[in-house]
């Protein structure tokens, strides 16, 4: 026991010294080739190996003895064998190893025999640009205990659907190296030294899910960027009915003393969406403004929030909202049931992904609430969930020039952000390369000409001469044939144009279209021609996606050549063809999108119409003339921000009567939940009665729960059916309301009161007129009532 403590405080120092003196290695990982101590091999749960060195021999020679090894850091290439001999080694000689990293490899597809690491459930694949996520998937898929995915990214194209319908898989995370997936946008949109994270839930179906997030370590995370995630994560597979939701981030606590009595019947909560790194002002339709400071929430753990929150509120205004809340109305003082008279209840909840938040300590939300009565007689309560009560806070303060909360100053931000969404602006097209592809808006990569609908001339040089040619023209499908073999063609097209074509000069490619040679030149080749083209190499398959002034067109091939005698020959190199295509069309993306940035593009002005765009540029100017604390929020909360400020306005307008500061009181809160402005009130001539009931038909009913308004009074009393109090004053206006089980209520009117005669103390059967609450809405049920 003592050796084995003594060799892992060894090994632990050997990692420490990597960290220290080798600028390489900054995780303390031990480097196999810098291990001479075989004593140490034992004891070691994580090492890093270079395949272009000698340490697959090594790590072959003393695997066995690796007896607590966990991951293994993969670094440069090697190979099929030598791939296969490692993999071999790490399977059958060191069975506790769970988790492989591949770091800095250039292999195109995952090396082979990897599909057979029965044992890995954590993979990761970095610093690797080469890497086909779409093949890997494939070769993934039927590893039983692979859970956990980490992928370096470097464009949009490097995420592949499949990769997100492995069955096994329950979370995957993309790391963007480059920290955008576009070049053509200078500005930032968060600026912080931290990485910028984004989550979201992927539905397989049913309730499978994988946990997906986005991660860049730049410092900062541009509009574009943001806006092609976004387009990413809603439609990520035309072809399959897959999407990646944003988890639900709205939340209803459960209590233990609120129990709406009618099902189906509640006050509906207002949500709204805030930045918690700002100060928020919020205001509800009756008038009630409430102050939310800057850093005010925390979780459950205590930890700062800092990711967009939601705050859920509601307000109970007459006896109907006390009634289909649940909400308790009696208050225990000194061992006395009272009841209360309310000038008004509201719920306030703070949450994040379903989860509630906590105020911080030291905190307070400040409101300004819009009360139904002027008098000042009223008291500021909390219901205390726990103990089924209702506790005293404070009496409501008058509100006073200090504690007036009025609505932010717009911005200069905020009005140049206005001013550019109700226009339609006319802006430089900043449409990046591959989006330029997938819009019908674009020939090649020219916007169409709206007027003649044709697009413009692509200009190159040939034969030391100075041509044109219309975008429309670029590639066409030619030399079509058929024998006994198969269907064959190639691609004709202009080399300035698609450079990247030119590593499929020596190949044909044969069709797996099953028709004759002339119904494939009539769908694809005869007076027809394409301005732009893409071709995604599978393994032995490619797909060529052909684009024209109509939409797309497909052909599914695989490659293979032609000798001078007929004989044709399957491609076995198709991997390394497809990596040569694509790094020659990354590259021309790159440097297409690097002109864009810089303004080298010179297409004609756009003018904005679609909501999305006009949003994100009105973003992009308004950005140049925000305060340092705007500038800190991403493009969906500055969105948020702006539209909550904007509703905030209209419902001041709408609602100027409600505002009135006889009205308003000032509420200090330390805490989330129910609040009550209340006093209390006892019954005048109160009356005891035993009560039974009846419908109109004279059928006996048993409800469980009877409730007295007096519309007198803004309050409400609840009773077992059976006992029932109310007041038998002549200025009283009753109603009682009962909650049977299955869902209907019945209604004992005002004039129903006052044609009958009470006794303490007796009984009374009350004929009710039943209401079915499933076709019922709260404002229908005031309307019955008479509130």
């Amino acid at each position: 026991m003592k050796a084995t403590i003594k060799n892992r405080i060894f090994v632990l120092a050997i990692c420490i010294a990597n960290i220290t003196c080798f600028a390489q290695n900054k995780s303390g990982v031990c480097r196999l080739g810098e291990l001479s101590d075989e004593s140490l091999f034992p004891s070691i749960d994580s090492i890093q190996l270079n395949c272009s060195s000698g340490d697959s021999e090594k790590f072959k020679n003393h695997a066995r003895e690796f007896s607590s090894l966990k991951c293994i850091i993969i670094q440069g290439d090697a190979s099929d064998n030598n791939w296969k001999e490692l993999f071999n080694n790490i399977r059958k000689k060191t069975p506790t190893v769970n988790k492989i990293v591949f770091d800095g490899n250039t292999f195109c597809i995952l090396p082979s025999d990897f599909e057979k690491m029965e044992c890995i459930e954590q993979l990761t694949i970095k610093n690797n640009e080469d890497i086909d996520y779409f093949v890997a998937a494939q070769q993934l898929e039927n590893l039983p205990n692979l859970r956990e995915l980490t992928l370096d990214i470097y464009s949009m194209d490097d995420i592949a659907g499949n990769i997100l319908q492995l069955k096994n898989v329950n979370k995957i995370s993309f790391v963007n190296n480059e920290g955008g997936f576009s070049e053509n946008d200078t500005s930032s949109v968060c600026s912080n030294t931290q990485s910028v994270k984004y989550d979201y839930r992927f539905i397989k179906g049913g309730n499978d899910f994988t946990e997906v997030s986005y991660t860049t370590y730049s410092e900062t995370i541009d509009s574009l960027e943001y806006k092609l995630l976004s387009d990413l994560v809603n439609t990520f597979n035309d072809n399959e009915d897959l999407s990646i939701k944003k988890v639900a981030s709205t939340y209803a606590p459960s209590y233990n003393f609120i129990q709406p009595p009618i099902k189906g019947l509640d006050v509906d909560r207002n949500f709204y969406n805030i930045c918690p790194a700002i100060e928020n002002v919020l205001v509800y339709p009756s008038g009630t403004k409430i102050r939310i400071p800057a850093n005010a929430f925390v979780d459950k753990e205590g930890n700062p929030v800092k990711e967009n929150i939601t705050i859920s509120y509601r307000e109970f205004r007459d006896p109907v909202d006390f009634l289909v809340s649940g909400i308790p109305m009696k208050y225990d003082s000194a061992g006395e049931i009272n009841h209360f008279e309310s000038a008004g209840m509201f719920e306030i909840n703070a949450s994040i992904e379903k989860q509630p938040l906590q105020l911080a300590n030291g905190k307070q939300v400040q409101m300004n609430f819009a009360t139904t009565s002027v008098d000042s007689t009223y008291n500021f309560y909390a219901f205390n969930d726990s103990a089924g009560r209702w506790d005293y806070k404070t009496k409501p303060g008058t509100v006073t020039s200090k504690t007036k909360i009025d609505l932010p100053i717009l911005s200069p931000a905020f009005s140049t952000f206005t001013n550019y969404v109700y226009q339609r602006q006319r802006v430089q097209d900043k449409t990046p390369f591959n989006k330029r592809f997938e819009s019908p808006d674009y020939t090649y990569t020219s916007r169409v000409d709206t007027s003649s609908k044709k697009g413009r001339f692509f200009n190159y040089y040939s034969e030391k001469q100075f041509r044109h040619k219309p975008t429309a023209s670029l590639v066409k499908i030619t030399k079509v044939r058929k024998n006994k073999n198969g269907l064959f063609f190639k691609l004709r097209f202009i080399n300035d144009a698609h450079p990247e074509l030119n590593e499929f000069n020596n190949y044909y490619f044969a069709s797996d279209e099953n028709m004759t040679a002339s119904s494939f030149k009539q769908k694809f080749s005869y007076k027809k021609s394409f301005n732009d083209i893409r071709v995604y190499l599978n393994g032995d398959n490619c797909e060529l996606k052909l684009k024209d002034s109509k939409g797309f067109k497909s052909v599914n091939a695989h490659l293979v050549t032609i000798d001078d005698n007929a004989k044709v020959k399957s491609v076995k190199n198709t991997q390394i063809v497809a990596k040569k295509y694509n790094r020659r069309l990354n590259s021309r993306e790159r440097m297409f999108n690097k002109k864009l940035k810089k303004g080298k593009i010179y297409d004609d002005y756009i003018t904005l119409n679609n909501n999305g765009d006009i949003d994100l540029y009105a973003y992009e100017e308004a950005r140049k003339r925000m305060s340092p604390t705007e500038k800190k929020m991403a493009p969906e909360e500055w969105l948020t921000y702006n539209k909550q400020i904007v509703a905030n306005q209209k419902v001041l307008i709408n609602n100027a009567s409600a505002t009135s500061n006889n009205l308003i009181q000032s509420l200090s809160l330390d805490g989330m939940g129910v609040f009550n402005c209340d006093q209390i009130q006892r019954i005048k001539q109160p009356v005891e009665v035993f009560a039974t009931y009846k419908n109109s038909e004279s059928e006996e009913l048993s409800p469980y729960g009877a409730y007295i308004i007096d519309k007198k009074i803004n309050g409400i009393l609840s009773f077992e059916p059976s006992n029932i109090i109310f007041s038998k004053s002549d200025d009283a206006q009753n109603i009682l309301i009962t909650v049977n089980l299955d869902g209907s209520v019945g209604l004992f009117k005002t004039e129903d009161f006052k044609k009958n005669t009470f006794k303490n103390k007796r009984k009374f059967d009350f004929a009710v007129t039943e209401i079915d609450a499933k076709y019922t809405s709260v404002s229908d049920l005031k309307k019955i009532i008479g509130l």
